[in-house]
């Protein structure tokens, strides 16, 4: 299947997380909100034609929210999961996955205390991709797809954060928050992301020596990937998972374009497997 982020319905509001809409589409296919787009068309902007295993590296998109409204770079809120999975995924950092409520006490002195600071925001912002889901407080008014999300991570209270790796693993879980003490959170929350950060670091590493480094489009959206080829208008890029990408050649940051167009332009972008009959 095409693996371009379907568009979804709906508008972000406030970020930090009041009063934020539910999540549309889940990241396990299991627990999904929305049919799949055809196999053979991709929805929403595309990179024209495209083949079988191929992706575009995102373009904004409304189903977010601001950490901190104040920072014209601000980091971002995800609101859909699959979203979510996917960037951590592809750029290769932490996820951080918050369960929530706005009639929790706690998760909203969480959301008031800590994730609405100039910290937070710096700090996801060069460390995590981010997440919320809102709850309402009796189970039974939620979204199916929600109950199901919290019954896979046997999620216990609110607010309560999971942290993944980015294959979308579990790694650390912090749950609770004791009003007026922001910096302690914080704090715990860098040392939770710590051994995370480190063990990405570690494989980035290993994976630098084989061509793989940071691709960025013109708006900065991040892709840790390796150059294959390139015929003259579009690029294809292979991730840390195998995903095979390909991105407009001017779609790309300028130093990126100028690499690409250091090497020699192929025919075809085809794979061997995909030339064949």
């Amino acid at each position: 299947m095409i693996a371009t982020p379907v568009p979804t319905g709906p508008q972000a509001v406030d970020p930090r997380p009041f009063n934020p809409p539910p999540p549309a589409v889940m990241p396990d296919p299991s627990i999904k909100m929305v049919p799949d787009a055809p196999s053979n068309t991709p929805a929403g902007v595309t990179v024209a034609p495209l083949k079988i295993d191929s992706r575009k590296i995102e373009e904004f998109r409304p189903e977010r929210v601001k950490v901190f409204p104040d920072d014209p770079d601000s980091a971002w809120w995800e609101i859909n999961p699959h979203y979510a999975f996917d960037r951590a995924q592809r750029e290769q950092k932490p996820l951080m996955l918050l369960f929530t409520g706005i009639w929790n006490e706690q998760a909203m002195a969480l959301s008031q205390e800590v994730f609405s600071t100039k910290s937070f925001n710096e700090y996801v912002k060069e460390n995590l991709v981010i997440c919320y889901l809102n709850y309402e407080r009796n189970i039974t008014d939620n979204h199916d797809a929600l109950r199901r999300i919290k019954d896979k991570f046997k999620v216990k209270g609110y607010p309560n954060v999971l942290l993944f790796n980015p294959n979308g693993e579990v790694e650390k879980g912090i749950r609770g928050y004791r009003k007026g003490r922001p910096v302690d959170y914080f704090n715990r929350l860098r040392g939770a992301c710590l051994p995370i950060l480190e063990s990405i670091e570690a494989r980035k590493a290993e994976l630098v020596r084989y061509g793989f480094r940071d691709w960025s489009n013109y708006m900065g959206k991040l892709l840790f990937a390796r150059f294959l080829a390139h015929d003259g208008t579009r690029v294809r890029l292979q991730d840390a998972s195998g995903q095979t990408w390909i991105v407009k050649l001017n779609d790309l940051a300028p130093a990126d374009q100028k690499l690409v167009e250091s090497f020699p332009a192929v025919d075809t972008l085809e794979s061997p497997e995909e030339a064949a009959p």
